[in-house]
């Protein structure tokens, strides 16, 4: 076991350093061949473009442009132009003068005039001249082209205008010394820094080691090379022309102190040189660029190149670690890893230059960034292909309770099912080309044309299929019922019976380019049914008129339909995650307390039921069942069921029970008694009292039955036909039936109506009874002589009916108990007025059945207020005449 166990750490090992060592191999050859050098010049180039470096202000360049060209005439021009313009300087007491102009030859039309610029140089005292390398003819030899003697002679120093482009055709650098055979000639601007003093020869920045360039048997030797740092594109140094040099134009306190660069910047005669900020065709001429150099030189701001050992080591290093590293982050965050090292990475190149005054190219790096994305995604795909694969297999063992059907024979007996709800006049089946099952109506020789694995074809009255199981062909032939036209629509019961037919290719794998599409698109069809049986389960239980809630061992819900949620009146906010923190806000009918109950489900394993109640007065039957699923996992079930109305219905049921066992069966048995006496005495002289008495229970009895069968009636709302009713007719005939009751007693009806309109959607007979109902209480619990007042306003949206007394009034405690069924005042004056115990409640089903509300307000001894709120509804006349 153990050397199984070390050979998977060896392969796991091998699995993630061998790609990680290549691709740091990669980068150590492509840094040596520069292979990637035109991409890190791309990053250079626009880390220029965004620097921050400003132009010297004390270096002033004199332009020989296109206004001195047309005032002094085509070039070249006479040296004494140039002695003028040197006398102009020093008398403005310049501090070094650097002409970037080739005198390598003397003047032929005027001897006098090298003189004069030989003079005009040496009473200066702060010129510098160049040397250019330059052949005599074509193919001759290279040589170093000085200055004529007298101006070297007279010059303070002498320097080298080479510059050399990269392979892009861009300048980039230059090389402080450079000669032909031996690196002798300083640049012009380090000539012009060591006349200053700025530098000396030991503290030269660049590479000190000397390289050879051979160019036609001819040997260039340059030393010190150096990156430019440039100024951005739009940034440049003071320049002035030339001409208004000679003509004095400019103020001598503006040129005091400055070192001057003069060279030519007409379109065509100077040195037009591509730069890394040359944007839109903007060339850097070639004064200016001198002029550059010698302000990175002044200020040790060269950019330093890192030797190519140093570069191809650090970059391998780097790739190693982040080959190695991306085998350790998933998919998300490898690309967030890579995203963020490319940025990262060119980054850190674009500022190095700025402020370090170092260059890092970022390509390797950034290469081995790319390949470690690409080919830890390639291996997770090659991984995730093998594990598809396995899937399918395994899935392909696998069965569910949708599984797909065994023997051809259940296939006869969907149809058998189809024929009762599909207009099929008959249907054959074909099995590898012979007939074995068929049903009514056939046509001869009907069988599918070769069309591949199910698909349907239709024609006429005749739809057909062919599809495979169990490795047979079967074909089958639906000839539909002649008086129906087919619509694709009846086609998908039977098209939905064969597909479960239909064998499944899982077992055939994936290969080829499009493997892991193929093999997802497999594994898909495969996990298809199992999908369906999960998305069953989810809608049965959400759906679920009971509330289901499911645990696991540890009681943490993992999840709740919605009817859950709301029988235990939790909102989505709550923050209670376990069961028992839930259950504990019901109370249990029984003794037992919900940590009994739920410790017997959770550790013993046991089905627990019990009913509750909750804080609202809902009763709820409770079902809780452990699910074992594994060797380990278990699962709680909670089930919960509202049984408020079931309860409601049983104490209807008893009270009814008491009501015909007490209430209906008094008053007979009270007859069967007088009747008794009667027979028994055999006197007919009190006739007239024992009519008079039978009669009373009867009418007592008629009236329970008549208050019942009104109950009944008004709970009935299905059968309910509502039409525009007016509350004014309504009381008016209610007041119309209690009127004689009232006078018995000798009691004022008073009527308090408002003048608006009073227009509701009702049943005029239901809402008549009930307000019916309210006047003879109102009337039967006032005493003799008093009034019951009925009134009516519009309030909004609203009518509101009040019906008042003056009467004994009600007990508070028995204020929200008088409309349920069979409920009555226990006052003792009430005694002789008691009735069936069904008004009141009558009164409340048929004023809720009208989207409305009733509300009794009662101090006993001082009368009571019974209040309907019903909505109101607007009524035109041509309703009213409809």
């Amino acid at each position: 076991m153990q050397h199984t166990n070390d050979n998977k750490k060896s392969s796991s090992f091998f699995y993630i350093f061998s790609p990680a060592a290549l691709v740091s191999i990669l980068t150590l050859v492509l840094s040596f061949r520069a292979v990637l050098e035109p991409f890190d010049l791309l990053v250079y180039d626009f880390s220029h473009r965004i620097s921050d470096l400003t132009p010297a202000p004390d270096i002033l360049i004199v332009s020989i442009d296109e206004v001195s060209l047309l005032e002094l005439g085509r070039w070249p021009w006479s040296r004494r132009i140039h002695a003028r313009l040197l006398n102009q300087l020093s008398q403005a007491q310049v501090k070094a003068v650097v002409l970037d102009i080739v005198f390598s030859d003397p003047e032929q039309k005027d001897n006098g005039a090298d003189n004069a610029l030989a003079q005009a140089i040496g009473a200066a005292g702060n010129v510098v001249l160049p040397v250019h390398f330059s052949r005599i003819y074509e193919g001759g030899q290279l040589l170093e082209m000085m200055p004529i003697p007298m101006f070297s002679e007279a010059a303070s120093a002498l320097g080298h205008v080479h510059f050399e482009n990269d392979v892009d055709g861009v300048c980039r650098s230059v090389f402080l010394k450079e000669g032909v055979g031996e690196a002798f000639w300083p640049h012009q601007s380090l000539a012009l820094a060591k006349f200053i003093g700025d530098v000396v020869d030991d503290s030269l920045p660049g590479r000190s080691a000397a390289q050879i360039y051979s160019q036609k048997r001819d040997q260039v030797v340059r030393e010190y090379r150096n990156l430019i740092p440039f100024a951005p594109p739009g940034r440049h140094y003071n320049t002035v022309s030339y001409l208004d040099i000679l003509k004095g134009k400019l103020p001598q306190d503006l040129l005091k102190d400055k070192i001057v660069f003069v060279g030519a910047t007409a379109v065509g005669l100077g040195d037009n040189i591509v730069t890394p900020v040359s944007v839109g065709g903007n060339l850097l001429s070639g004064v200016e660029l001198n002029a550059t150099i010698y302000q990175a030189l002044r200020s040790n701001s060269f950019i330093r190149e890192l030797p190519i050992t140093w570069v191809a080591g650090i970059s391998a290093l780097v790739s190693f670690a982040v080959v190695f590293s991306a085998a350790f982050m998933g998919p998300r965050q490898l690309i967030i890893f890579v995203v963020c090292g490319l940025i990262g990475i060119n980054l850190l190149a674009l500022i190095l230059p700025h402020y370090l005054r170092v260059w890092l190219p970022p390509s390797a790096v950034s290469l081995s960034l790319i390949l470690s994305y690409v080919i830890w995604s390639l291996r997770r795909l090659q991984q995730a292909l093998y594990y598809l694969r396995s899937e399918l297999q395994q899935l392909s063992l696998e069965r569910s309770f949708l599984m797909r059907p065994t023997g051809i024979s259940e296939l006869h007996k969907g149809l058998k099912f189809l024929i009762n709800i599909l207009p099929i006049a008959g249907w054959r089946l074909w099995q590898n080309n012979a007939q074995i099952f068929s049903w009514g109506e056939v046509i001869e020789k009907q069988q599918p044309l070769e069309n591949g694995n199910g698909q349907w074809q239709h024609s006429l009255a005749c739809s057909s299929v062919r599809f495979i199981h169990a490795n047979d062909q079967y074909a089958l032939s639906i000839k539909w019922d002649s008086d129906t036209d087919f619509t694709p629509s009846r086609c998908k019961p039977l098209a939905a019976l064969v597909s479960s037919f239909q064998s499944p290719d899982a077992q055939q794998l994936a290969h080829g380019p499009e493997a892991i599409s193929n093999a997802i698109l497999k594994l898909n069809r495969a996990n298809q049914k199992f999908r369906e049986v999960n998305h069953l389960l989810q809608r049965s239980l959400s759906d679920m008129a009971d509330g289901v809630a499911i645990t696991d061992r540890s009681g943490r819900i993992l999840f709740e339909n919605l009817q859950f949620k709301g029988l235990l009146e939790l909102d989505d906010q709550s923050d209670q995650d376990h069961v028992l923190d839930l259950m504990l806000q019901l109370r249990p009918t029984l003794e037992e307390s919900w940590e009994d109950i739920v410790r017997e489900v959770y550790l013993q394993g046991q089905t627990a039921r019990c009913e509750a109640v909750t804080p609202a007065g809902l009763n709820l039957l409770c079902q809780i069942q452990a699910l074992p699923v594994g060797d380990e996992e278990v699962f709680v079930i909670f089930v919960i069921t509202d049984i408020s109305v079931l309860k409601e219905y049983e104490r209807a049921r008893k009270e009814t029970l008491n009501f015909l066992s007490h209430d209906l069966r008094s008053p007979l048995v009270s007859i069967l008694a007088l009747i008794e006496n009667a027979r028994i005495s055999g006197s007919h002289e009190r006739d007239d009292e024992l009519l008079y008495a039978i009669e009373e229970y009867a009418t007592k009895n008629l009236q329970f039955a008549d208050s019942f069968l009104q109950l009944a009636r008004a709970e009935a709302t299905q059968s309910y036909v509502f039409e525009s009713v007016d509350m004014h007719a309504v009381l008016e005939n209610a007041i119309g039936q209690t009127y004689k009751q009232a006078e018995l007693r000798d009691i004022a009806l008073v009527q308090d109506y408002c003048n608006d309109e009073a227009w509701l959607m009702g049943h005029s007979d239901l809402l008549e009874r009930a307000i019916i109902n309210l006047l003879s209480n109102a009337i039967k619990f006032s005493d003799r002589g008093g009034t019951v007042a009925i009134r009516l306003k519009v309030e909004g949206n609203d009518l509101v009916c009040r019906v008042e007394d003056r009467g004994i009034g009600i007990p508070h405690e028995e204020a929200e108990t008088i409309f349920r069924r069979f409920r009555q005042g226990t006052t003792t004056n009430t005694k002789r007025r008691l009735g069936t115990g069904l008004g009141l409640r009558f009164v409340e089903v048929v004023v809720t059945n009208h989207a409305g509300s009733i509300t009794v307000k009662s101090e006993p001894g001082e009368g009571s207020s019974f209040i309907i709120r019903l909505p109101r509804i607007d009524v035109d006349s041509s309703d009213l005449i409809n």
